[in-house]
Order: structure tokens, then C-alpha cells, then sequence
């Protein structure tokens, strides 16, 4: 009974990380705001942040990037495909951050860490979400895409 309630249980998680993953998404398209960032390639950990830099989920901003209308409906629209994303965990390269993302509206913030086109993943949490999840792209092209920013 015991294997039977601990799969039961597993499933139901993994229903509701896709379910709240998929809301969180959707929510992206009506956000006003979306600000794009270079950033560090690795995390600094809490105690380490220096008070005078900008954080983006533990990753220091080293620069904004403008984004004119048209861009950031582009990255939305991109963002908010499901079809540009693999639910399976594709990849087993190691993480590291190349740009990142804030989606913002009415005080309700999505963050996203964007990894490098050779290994294309993304880290994003939201005010709901006490931590990251890690998606898997199905390819580097939206990397690529934002390099051209």
C-alpha cells in the first residue's frame, strides 16, 4: 500500500508543478513589463551579494538591455509557447546563466535566468513559487534571439 500512495502522491506533485508551471506561463502574456538583462553566468550566494549590485534570482545584473515594444511582445510570445519547450529533462548540462528576464504587472513578478544556446534552459520562479524550476528549451534559437537585442 505504501509504494501505491507514495507514487499517488508523486504524480499528484508533478501534476501541479506542470499545472502551476502552465498558469504562470499564461499570466506572462498579460504582464505590461518585460525588462531583459546580462548577467553573471553563476549564482552568488545570499550571503555573499555585494549591496551595491543588482540581483535577478541570486545572478548579478551587469546591464540592462532596452527592449522596444515590438521585442517584448516577441519575447512573450516566445515565452509563453508551450511548443518551444520539452517536458521531459533533456538536458544534463550544467546551468549557466546568459541573460535574464522580469516579466512584471500590478506588483506580481515572473523572473527567468536564460542559460547559454549550448545547453538552452531556463530558471524561473514567481512570487508564488518558493523555488526555481528548471525548463528545458528545445533548442538555443531563443538564446540566439536574445543576443541580438
Amino acid at each position: 500500500m505504501k509504494p501505491f500512495l507514495l507514487a499517488l502522491f508523486t504524480l499528484t506533485l508533478l501534476f501541479a508543478c506542470t499545472k502551476s508551471t502552465k498558469k504562470m506561463f499564461k499570466n506572462i502574456a498579460k504582464y505590461e513589463t518585460v525588462q531583459l538583462f546580462v548577467i553573471d553566468e553563476f549564482a552568488t550566494a545570499p550571503e555573499e551579494q555585494n549591496a551595491n549590485e543588482t540581483y535577478l534570482l541570486d545572478y548579478q545584473i551587469f546591464n540592462q538591455i532596452a527592449l522596444t515594444d515590438s521585442q517584448q511582445i516577441n519575447i512573450k510570445s516566445f515565452v509563453t509557447n508551450s511548443e518551444n519547450y520539452t517536458d521531459k529533462m533533456a538536458r544534463t548540462c550544467p546551468f549557466i546563466g546568459q541573460f535574464g528576464l522580469s516579466f512584471t504587472q500590478n506588483g506580481k513578478v515572473v523572473r527567468m535566468i536564460v542559460g547559454h544556446k549550448n545547453c538552452p534552459k531556463c530558471l524561473v520562479s514567481d512570487n508564488e513559487l518558493e523555488d526555481g524550476k528548471i525548463l528545458d528549451f528545445l533548442d538555443g534559437g531563443f538564446v540566439v534571439q536574445l543576443s541580438t537585442y
